[in-house]
């Protein structure tokens, strides 16, 4: 009995979930982001904007340690930003969609780990938008935002 107890645990853990309520858990999201991103090999983000100092140095220490880095959004200023590093690469927005507004957040860590939710990484919005993010390493759910990020790829320019 205790050891399946130990084994259930065990399987919880690996493939747990981690809720975020913003703007109430803001700092806690932001810290749990720059410990993934401080171990990542490969980071993929798919969201409106990428507008968060925290993020933005974490991600570009990142880059500079030989991480890949891989940014689609709606932002120019957040495409310029990221635009300019080796070891980017960086979708834009189609002009013809571009009237719409990208309500889909996905933070994409090797594959691994996943954090998702309909807010933009951007310090206004993670203030004042409530908000729901789900970080998981649920391998269905990682499936899920691959795929998506490919089929939005395909609607995306590169930068």
């Amino acid at each position: 009995m205790v050891r399946f107890l130990l084994l259930y645990l065990i399987a919880l853990t690996l493939s747990s979930n981690e809720h975020y309520l913003l703007p109430e858990n803001r700092s806690d999201l932001l810290h749990a982001l720059q410990q993934k991103i401080l171990r990542a090999q490969k980071i993929t983000i798919l969201t409106s904007e990428l507008q968060s100092s925290v993020l933005r140095r974490s991600i570009e220490k990142a880059i500079a340690k030989g991480v890949h880095f891989t940014l689609l959004t709606q932002s120019r200023e957040s495409a310029g930003t990221f635009a300019k590093y080796k070891n980017s690469s960086v979708y834009l927005m189609a002009q013809d969609e571009s009237t719409s507004t990208l309500a889909l957040m996905f933070f994409l860590v090797d594959e691994s780990d996943l954090c998702y939710g309909s807010v933009a990484l951007h310090a206004k919005s993670m203030r004042e938008v409530i908000s729901l993010i789900t970080c998981t390493t649920k391998k269905e759910e990682i499936n899920f935002a691959q795929k998506s990020i490919v089929a939005y790829k395909q609607r995306f320019k590169p930068y």
